[in-house]
């Protein structure tokens, strides 16, 4: 038999995956839109897009990708600092000690 508490851990892993999906499509398809730029495009056949449109598409989306991967960072550092200050006071050090040399 079901408990109610692996049902609810089956509804909250569902809907975890499907935000993660999402995100990771929403990703994949930035990445489309940048690398497009790159790509050889044909001019056998007349298209809804100018070049300087593709490039201004490539543009915004790398954009998106920096700030996303800006914004995986900080959550992934404040993460650190609320459940491991240890490891948090441990990578202050460490930068410190690379920084200061440098600063004099």
């Amino acid at each position: 038999m079901l408990t109610s508490d692996f049902l609810f851990g089956i509804v909250v892993g569902m809907l975890m995956a499907g935000i993660a999906g999402w995100f990771v499509n929403l990703y994949r398809n930035w990445l489309k839109a940048r690398d497009a730029y790159k790509k050889p495009q044909t001019i056998v056949h007349t298209t809804s897009k100018t070049p300087k449109q593709v490039g201004k598409e490539a543009d915004a989306a790398s954009f998106k990708i920096l700030v996303l991967n800006i914004s995986i960072f900080i959550v992934a550092w404040l993460v650190i600092e609320l459940f491991l200050p240890e490891v948090a006071q441990l990578v202050r050090t460490i930068f410190r000690s690379l920084i200061n040399p440098l600063l004099g």
